[in-house]
């Protein structure tokens, strides 16, 4: 849902580009790393295909040795200053979050890494990242952003049985917590609970020139203070590639998610487009690796249905889907990415909204300790239809200006990372994160919510690891 990328398009942008990420943006690195962001912030800050990740997470000259496992400690202290803490838009009328309130933002990120890097029968890899957050008011206000204080995070664990073997069976859990404001409700917040646990089962003869991987991951989401969010799915996927060069894949890939949501609210009843269940599918066929030496592709076409249930307006998206993408290596300091898409994503209000995408990323290595990346995207996003429905115990009726919406969103952003020294480095960056909107939701007692919004972050980050 909100600021989330597609998540295919980040794994499969993250194997096209791996070869030109690992010696572009990871000075020092060794193959089959692994890149975490210093600023904790993932896709959300990087776009959609992988740069500007800055430290290494999983190198074995970092860490301590404790038998056949190596122990990763790490800690990201990180400063911000959001333009737009809330995300509000200034054109409300009569809400609590109509104007742009400004925040100073710590964030405390401590955490810890275990693998074993020499892996034969069983590689294992755990690992919990924790982000505490402190905001504090820069300028007076009825609200005290210091109300959103709240602890996030991450924990992954991942088990995989004989990972160099024909046959690898992994069992794969991961809870994620994300901090999230409301712009509607100053008071309340959309924090965030993801679990995730599943297995993967992998056939990969012939020398791992080719692979096919059947996964099942059972997921619950749920929210601190919106029930009516909260919902479970059942997604599986099935992944086959074949690698024909060294360096280049065929893949066919197919996804199906069933999802349901728990205890949508019984006021959202015979109100258009209000928390539908579906089955969303998707299935590509693609291809991704070198053309050149220098020059990476990715492309895929394939096809999407949403497939909602108990939609009474009977739309479904169910259109072609897919992408392109490219990436030009001009010398081992240096890469862009040049990509666009079309795709559909699950919406609570509409059922779904489908999306077309542009988007760039540069990196560029500056001497021997610092990195720059430089990224962009464009979206255009079209909703399905919506009526909104009156709060629980209220009577004041609600009504949208276009029941069918469309927006757009602009994301841009710079970030340096110094890599100082083994043990030490800073980032500092910029983030531009603006929806243009005209549509609105009013009542009858007179308020008007508006859904465009502009907000601009700046941060330094400080990056300890051992």
């Amino acid at each position: 849902m909100r600021d989330r990328p597609n998540l295919l398009i980040v794994v499969l942008a993250a194997l096209v580009l791996w070869p030109a990420v690992a010696q572009a943006v990871a000075p020092g690195s060794g193959r089959g790393t692994t890149l975490v962001s210093p600023a904790g912030l993932g896709p959300r800050y990087t776009g959609y295909t992988g740069a500007g990740v800055g430290l290494v997470e999983k190198d074995p000259k970092y860490g301590v040795k404790a038998g056949d496992f190596v122990i990763q400690p790490r800690f990201f202290a990180e400063l911000s200053y959001n333009s737009n803490f809330f995300r509000s838009s200034t054109r409300s009328v009569l809400l609590a979050t109509d104007i742009e309130e400004g925040a100073l933002i710590t964030h405390l990120r401590p955490g810890v890494g275990i693998f074993n890097p020499k892996f034969n029968i069983v590689a294992v890899e755990l690992t919990l990242d924790a982000d505490i957050m402190l905001p504090i008011d820069v300028q007076d206000s009825v609200f005290d952003v210091f109300d959103q204080f709240n602890v996030g995070g991450t924990a992954n664990a991942r088990i995989s049985f004989f990972p160099k073997g024909v046959l690898t069976f992994t069992i794969a859990e991961r809870f994620r917590r994300e901090l999230w404001r409301r712009s509607s409700d100053p008071l309340g917040n959309a924090n965030r609970n993801d679990n995730s646990l599943g297995a993967d089962l992998s056939f990969h003869p012939g020398g791992g020139a080719i692979d096919i991987t059947a996964g099942y991951r059972w997921n619950m989401r749920f929210y601190d203070g919106l029930p009516e969010l909260d919902r479970m799915s059942h997604d599986v996927r099935l992944l086959a590639s074949w690698r024909f060069y060294p360096l280049t894949h065929v893949f066919l890939e197919s996804t199906l998610n069933v999802s349901d949501y728990v205890s949508p609210p019984t006021a959202a009843d015979g109100f258009n487009g209000n928390y539908l269940n579906g089955m969303p599918f998707r299935v590509f066929l693609g291809l991704s690796g070198y053309i050149t030496e220098r020059v990476a592709l990715l492309a895929r076409i394939g096809y999407g249905n949403s497939f909602l249930e108990d939609n009474p307006t009977s739309i479904n998206f169910e259109n072609p889907i897919g992408m392109l993408q490219a990436t030009f290596r001009f010398t081992g300091s240096s890469a862009l990415t040049v990509g666009g898409a079309y795709d559909f994503e699950r919406q609570a209000f509409g059922g779904f909204r489908w999306f077309g995408r542009g988007y760039l990323s540069f990196a560029q290595r500056l001497g021997k300790i610092a990195q720059l990346h430089i990224d962009g995207a464009f979206d255009y996003r079209q909703y399905g239809e919506w009526q909104p429905y009156p709060g629980a115990g209220s009577t004041d009726l609600l009504s949208i200006t276009e029941s069918e919406r469309s927006d757009m969103r602009v994301q841009a952003g710079l970030l340096v990372d110094f890599n100082i020294i083994r043990w030490f480095g800073v980032s500092v960056g910029y983030r531009l994160d603006m929806i243009l909107a005209d549509y609105a939701v009013r009542s009858q007692s007179g308020g008007v919510r508006f859904f465009d919004y502009t907000q601009h972050r700046v941060f330094l980050s400080l990056n300890l690891r051992y």
